[in-house]
């Protein structure tokens, strides 16, 4: 069965490197391809810490970071790269 990793990084305003990531799974039962084929699929991802919602209720301190390699996406945590993205300002 294809593996597939995906990190789903929610960063926060302040640093990431202050804050350990919670990761967990979600799991998609039967993935629909465009050609009709599915398969399981299970998504990985971590969230640094707490929404912060606009009056609409949108989250406004959200970010994505999506990648498809077989590596572990906690390496999107340390300080060279989420001191830059996910530090103050």
């Amino acid at each position: 069965m294809m593996s597939l990793a995906i990190a789903f990084l929610v960063a926060m305003t302040s640093p990431a490197s202050a804050q350990a990531p919670a990761g967990t799974d979600y799991v998609i039962p039967s993935f629909a391809f465009e050609t009709g084929e599915t398969m399981p699929l299970r998504v990985h991802y971590y969230t640094f810490g707490k929404p912060a919602r606009d009056a609409a209720g949108r989250v406004r301190n959200g970010v994505l970071i999506v990648h498809g390699t077989t590596g572990s996406g906690a390496g999107f945590s340390n300080p060279t790269f989420a001191g830059e993205l996910f530090g103050p300002g």
